[in-house]
């Protein structure tokens, strides 16, 4: 954008002012017809996502912070005891988000390219700490592979599908599995994956990027 204007500050404080008209312009239109309709706009659930980026001296992207310190309004219509005379709340300030900043969505937190590295850390400790007890409960074989399918893949897929992720972060999750899979099953770690995963001559262990792609195309 530096290159694109001559006084790269001035434009871009232009832009900006423009975006904020027409942002606050929509978000009273908004307002108008949750107003006429009984609608009511929820602050908590919602925020505006600004996607502004700059170029750096590397051609790649970085976030326009300076874009947060615009401010939209919120005045709600409420009902009237006066007859055809509207009354209207006190000014609301409507929260204003980057795409990097994780918000709550579809019951779990991510970003705005609909990735979360900290639901990740968090999916990767539940799911350790839960194959940790059973390994401590010393479950069998054919036990231990049940408790994998039904409970912990359970307890992850919804947000092993959702999420943003690549297979790579899948094997991650799935770490503390395999190693109680292996456990349970007196196999060596150097046993390739290609033998515990394998349907002929193997022993057909279920591996979660596999299902969660599918599943994927399921909801697709």
């Amino acid at each position: 954008m530096a290159r694109a204007f001559g006084t790269p500050g001035n434009a871009i404080h232009r832009t900006a002012q423009l975006q904020e008209t027409h942002l606050q312009t929509l978000l009273d239109a908004v307002e108008l017809f949750c107003g006429c309709t009984g609608h009511e706009i929820k602050t908590k659930k919602s925020h505006v996502l600004l996607l502004m980026w700059l170029s750096d001296e590397t051609q790649g992207a970085i976030e326009c912070q300076t874009s947060l310190n615009k401010v939209l309004t919120l005045r709600r219509w409420k009902t009237s005891h006066i007859r055809w005379t509207p009354c209207r709340g006190n000014i609301e300030y409507f929260p204003i988000a980057m795409a990097s900043e994780e918000k709550r969505h579809l019951g779990h937190f991510q970003d705005g390219y609909g990735s979360s590295k900290v639901a990740l850390k968090t999916l990767t400790r539940d799911i350790l700490g839960k194959a940790g007890r059973i390994a401590r409960s010393r479950a069998l074989t054919n036990p231990a592979q049940y408790l994998c399918r039904a409970v912990l893949y359970s307890s992850a897929a919804y947000k092993l599908r959702f999420i943003n992720i690549s297979t790579e972060d899948i094997d991650v999750v799935e770490t503390g599995v395999k190693k109680l899979m292996r456990r349970t099953s007196s196999v060596h770690m150097s046993v390739p994956d290609l033998l515990k995963y394998g349907t002929r001559g193997g022993m057909k262990w279920e591996r979660w990027r596999d299902k969660v792609n599918i599943e994927r195309v399921w909801v697709i």
